[in-house]
């Protein structure tokens, strides 16, 4: 999101491909975006192949910058590793789902879309069995404790690093 707001390179790069009507007051404006790349697939493809590779080269290049600091380890949260060829970077990959009525309400909620809307936007997303394929791990977000769920998860790979 940030990228959408401040990188003039992609700002630019988008509306020459989805044309000026994307841009208001400098920045992306999402809402019309999304009207124009989730009703048609190939333009959504190429919004992704735009965007994922720019994502890549930000995160690899903010993970050399925590090395060089002397951090052993570094976390991102990367809405689309999978859909970017992302996930293979990494050491292990933690997915957070939710049952698809709930992920449609909230896209609602936060959105103020239609259900139509929000379901076309959920029917253009992995299925959770292609999700759960590349995750190490997997956290159900129905409204419990998300912190506990990540807690039990650094316990247990702290176990493996130790065996």
């Amino acid at each position: 999101h940030d990228m959408y707001e401040n990188d003039k390179d992609l700002i630019s790069e988008l509306s020459c491909i989805f044309g000026n009507d994307i841009v208001k007051d400098g920045k992306i404006h999402r809402p019309t975006l999304r009207n124009i790349v989730f009703s048609n697939r190939a333009a959504l493809d190429t919004l992704n192949h735009t965007v994922h590779q720019r994502v890549k080269f930000k995160t690899m290049d903010w993970f050399n910058e925590m090395e060089k600091a002397g951090y052993k380890a570094a976390f991102v949260d990367i809405p689309q590793i999978i859909e970017s060829g992302m996930a293979d970077e990494f050491d292990l990959v933690i997915g957070v789902t939710a049952p698809r009525e709930v992920r449609i309400q909230r896209i609602v909620q936060r959105d103020k879309i239609s259900l139509a809307d929000a379901e076309k936007r959920i029917n253009n997303q992995l299925s959770d069995k292609e999700y759960k394929a590349v995750c190490h791990y997997t956290i159900v977000n129905d409204g419990g404790n998300i912190i506990d769920a990540l807690d039990g998860i650094f316990k247990e790979v702290e176990l493996i690093e130790k065996t």
